[in-house]
């Protein structure tokens, strides 16, 4: 951003706008994700118990004749947390295609800016070059930033569930 300010200072108009643009995506998104990661955690955890128990239990399911029982409740338990996985990646590419959309903007007003006022500018050819590359580099870095913000949720969101797990009830040991 900096390198870009001193190329073309004009250019820091165009990257505040983007910039505030780009926070009102990522608190939208953010508000919605946490949720379907959540989501998306608690179904997974039936597919996980039921595929435990049928490793477990095998020899007594079929025994009983309730095998095709177990499997259609695993399917069904695997639906569901594919449908919640689903809609989590669905909103990160929402906020991804919406990211590029905002580097396209960078770069773009970057190429016509230098396009038009490259008489009164007097860029070097490397320098308007340079302004280019770093417009759409801008991108990236706003795109790592998002997945940073991400990852720390989603470990903040496995930290919620153990904090769960621990305020549960135990069961008195009985006494010997």
């Amino acid at each position: 951003i900096i390198l870009q300010s001193i190329i073309l200072p004009w250019q820091l108009i165009a990257i505040l706008l983007i910039v505030m643009v780009y926070w009102i995506l990522v608190l939208h998104y953010r508000k919605s994700a946490v949720d379907l990661q959540r989501l998306d955690a608690t179904s997974r955890s039936p597919v996980q118990a039921q595929l435990a128990e049928a490793i477990d239990g095998t020899s007594t399911m079929k025994v009983f004749g309730k095998t095709s029982h177990f499997s259609n409740v695993f399917r069904a338990a695997l639906d569901e947390n594919s449908g919640m996985m689903m809609n989590f990646m669905a909103a990160h590419r929402w906020l991804a295609v919406r990211i590029q959309m905002l580097g396209a903007c960078s770069v773009l007003f970057s190429v016509a800016f230098v396009a038009a006022w490259n008489d009164v500018l007097n860029l070097d050819p490397g320098i308007a070059a340079m302004l280019i590359v770093w417009s759409a580099n801008f991108t990236i870095s706003l795109s790592f930033f998002v997945q940073g913000i991400s990852e720390s949720e989603a470990s903040m969101t496995s930290l919620e569930r153990v904090v769960a797990m621990t305020e549960i009830p135990q069961e008195e040991e009985e006494a010997r």
